[in-house]
């Protein structure tokens, strides 16, 4: 998820930062490739999150490769604590379809690597759907995948509710902080 080393408290306040900025107003005009475009990781992606396994979900998001074990084990282990948040808070996916035009939403966002990493590898792609949370209702799914090496994986995740539906900015702020304190390093 993040760089490791002397300066780990110093590195995962500025990801946390990262991480609370990521919840902005958005007017998306996203260009949004359909899941046989992008190979079938996200209907994948989805399959695993609803049914809760996390951990083939979690094997989806690109480590990159010069990571030690230990990294890659705690990239992982993030993957999983904040896909089994985000399916606690927003519930399983009950439907999904490609939006069209337009959409505004409050977003939450969790990705791999760190951002020195994805700045020298800035192509990729996006799959957008318009979906049906069970707990929080209607919402918005974007994965950002990669192609490295010939292998489809996720870069990044985004859950989004309208900005039209009531509390969206409440819930959407809650879920942040909760994954905010959940990536925090014990004391």
């Amino acid at each position: 998820m993040f760089l490791w080393g002397k300066h780990m408290r110093l590195v995962y306040k500025v990801c946390l930062l990262s991480l609370l900025i990521v919840l902005t107003f958005s007017i998306a005009t996203q260009e949004s490739y359909g899941a046989g475009k992008s190979s079938d990781v996200p209907k994948v992606f989805i399959k695993s999150y609803n049914s809760g396994d996390f951990d083939s979900a979690s094997k989806l998001f690109h480590i990159p490769a010069f990571y030690t074990q230990e990294q890659v084990s705690h990239e992982k282990e993030a993957a999983v604590k904040v896909l089994e948040l985000l399916r606690n808070e927003f519930g399983k996916i009950t439907s999904y379809q490609s939006p069209g035009g337009q959409y505004n939403f409050h977003r939450v966002m969790f990705g791999t690597g760190d951002l020195r990493y994805w700045n020298k590898r800035p192509r990729r792609s996006k799959v957008v759907y318009e979906v049906e949370f069970s707990k929080l209702g209607r919402g918005y799914i974007t994965l950002v995948l990669v192609n490295i090496k010939k292998k489809t994986e996720i870069r990044q995740i985004i859950y989004g509710l309208p900005m039209d539906s009531p509390g969206a900015e409440n819930s959407t702020s809650i879920i942040v902080d909760k994954i905010v304190s959940l990536l925090q390093p014990g004391e």
